[in-house]
């Protein structure tokens, strides 16, 4: 982890569940097709997106997608 990405979510790792929801969401997916492609339903993955941008301090999913992109955290 760099050390930006540990100032930005505080040490605060995503979990590997977390992880593979943000990069469905960074390639375009909405919470349904993820949910579809990992037998979740949508609020669930609506609650790790959330959770997502809670441990990213991000404003939304676009912006969390933005953190991941520019810390080295997706690529």
């Amino acid at each position: 982890m760099t050390t930006l990405l540990a100032e930005v979510i505080g040490g605060d790792d995503l979990t590997e569940r977390e992880m593979e929801i943000l990069v469905f969401a960074a390639e375009g997916e909405t919470a349904g097709e993820t949910g579809e492609r990992l037998f979740l339903s949508i609020e669930t993955v609506k609650g790790y997106r959330k959770k997502i941008i809670a441990k990213l301090e991000a404003r939304n999913m676009v912006h969390a997608i933005a953190i991941a992109f520019r810390t080295g955290l997706i690529s």
